[in-house]
């Protein structure tokens, strides 16, 4: 859905924020690994167990359930 997340995490890490959400399921390995070496929470969301289970694959810092399912 991002036309270029290498970018748009490129940004992030500059800006230094203490967090980011990120919805539709978050950031995947690679991204997240990225912002956890530059000290960046990453919360993800979650609609279905399948998106918990990929999001803690991730390392996601913590996770916000969301929908009739979570």
């Amino acid at each position: 859905m991002v036309p270029n997340l290498s970018s748009l995490l490129e940004a992030i890490i500059e800006i230094q924020p203490r967090a980011v959400i990120a919805v539709g399921g978050g950031f995947r390995e690679p991204e997240a690994e990225a912002l956890s070496k530059a000290g960046i929470l990453h919360i993800g969301t979650a609609t279905n167990l399948l998106e918990v289970k990929v999001l803690r694959a991730a390392g996601a810092d913590a996770v916000v359930l969301q929908g009739s399912e979570a």
